[in-house]
């Protein structure tokens, strides 16, 4: 039989919708000729309908290869790659689930929706993101440092980020979309155009997946500032009282609750955010996902030139005891770069009732396996 008269008895079978008949001649074909990316493209297309996902993939990939300007090809391809990478929990491996989802985003860069499919996929395997996942053409040694203070509001955090970055000389960055009542999770867009440069990113963020994963991509450094839970819900209460409480929802009331009635609300509706914060970098340390440097808020007021020494061995800045001095001197000399207010310790203690105290520790019992001492809890 001639290798037309073949291809045309497999193009028949196929129509027909005998697929196993079809598969086997489309390759005898290619037991003669390795390289006809018509058997190629129709087989592969065959083995991904029997169940045979890898093999079909395969045999795609090579047509692919073979004719890169062929968009029946690749559109074949990346069917093959979206069925695959929605087989999660099914007869293909994790890793090789995965994989594919990274090839299809490689063909169709936009691909927002499996985008968002990887984020999860990645979630529940081991597996760290990289940087391709969010930029397929980007060079890594392009990408700038950041160094990312993942911090619990009222804990210093503007005094900590602005000595940082005088230290580093790295710019002042913001990696969210925006500032006011919304989560401050970790935006791409950001992202993208802060890492030309070497960047200082002070936010509250959780430590949620898909931050993780672009802490991760983008090799950023996690500092993490924690602080006593009750000190910061009073810090808050003041901090609110002076007109940031329109950054949250309870802005409409908050002037006309009493100072017990605003303590009630800062331990019911804020104190569980504090809470899943500390759990969430918890956690992703614990998992391996990440290896932040945790600092206290409590060890770094007292102790500043430690703390800028460790985070600079941390990040690999190479400041010695004189840049550490200098630094902190000019940023306790300008008192416009910081929020401190009153800064001291065990005011949430005296302010709050022992109900209250109780609401805010209650919290805790969901989490048995997490050693909330570093937050007074």
């Amino acid at each position: 039989m001639s290798l037309w008269e073949a291809t045309k008895l497999a193009t028949e079978h196929a129509l027909a919708g005998r697929a196993e008949p079809a598969l086997a001649a489309f390759e005898a074909i290619l037991a003669v000729r390795a390289d006809d990316v018509n058997a190629l493209t129709n087989g592969g297309i065959l083995m991904c309908q029997v169940g045979r996902i890898k093999d079909g993939i395969e045999a795609l990939e090579r047509a692919h290869a073979l004719d890169p300007s062929d968009g029946g090809v690749r559109a074949n391809l990346a069917t093959a790659y979206r069925h695959a990478g929605q087989s999660w929990g099914g007869s293909l491996p994790r890793e090789y689930t995965i994989d594919c989802v990274r090839k299809l985003l490689a063909l169709e860069p936009s691909n927002e929706p499996f985008r968002s499919n990887l984020e999860t996929l990645l979630a529940y395997s081991d597996y760290p993101a990289r940087l391709s996942d969010y930029e397929p053409g980007r060079d890594p040694a392009a990408v700038g440092r950041t160094i990312l203070i993942a911090c619990m509001p009222k804990s210093g955090s503007s005094w900590l980020a602005n000595a940082v970055q005088r230290l580093s000389g790295f710019v002042t960055a913001q990696y969210a979309n925006a500032f006011v009542e919304n989560e401050q999770e970790l935006y791409l867009p950001a992202i993208r155009y802060w890492t030309k440069r070497d960047t200082v990113v002070q936010q509250h963020c959780r430590a949620s997946a898909p931050n993780i994963h672009l802490v991760q991509a983008y090799g950023m450094k996690p500092v993490v500032l924690v602080r006593n839970l009750f000190d910061t819900l009073i810090s808050m209460r003041d901090f609110w009282d002076g007109g940031a409480v329109r950054n949250s929802f309870l802005y409409p009331d908050w002037e006309s609750l009493d100072e017990d009635g605003k303590h009630d609300a800062l331990v019911r509706h804020l104190a569980p955010w504090y809470v899943q914060f500390f759990v969430s970098w918890s956690l992703a340390e614990r998992k391996g996902d990440v290896n932040p440097l945790w600092v206290r808020y409590e060890d770094m007021i007292p102790n500043k030139e430690a703390t800028l020494a460790r985070i600079s061995d941390f990040c690999g800045l190479g400041a010695d005891d004189a840049k550490i001095a200098q630094t902190i001197a000019e940023v306790d000399g300008d008192k416009s770069a910081t929020r401190f207010n009153k800064g001291i310790e065990g005011r949430g203690e005296a302010a709050l009732s022992d109900a209250q105290m109780d609401i805010v520790r209650a919290l805790t019992r969901a989490y048995p396996s997490i050693d909330f001492s570093p937050i007074g809890l």
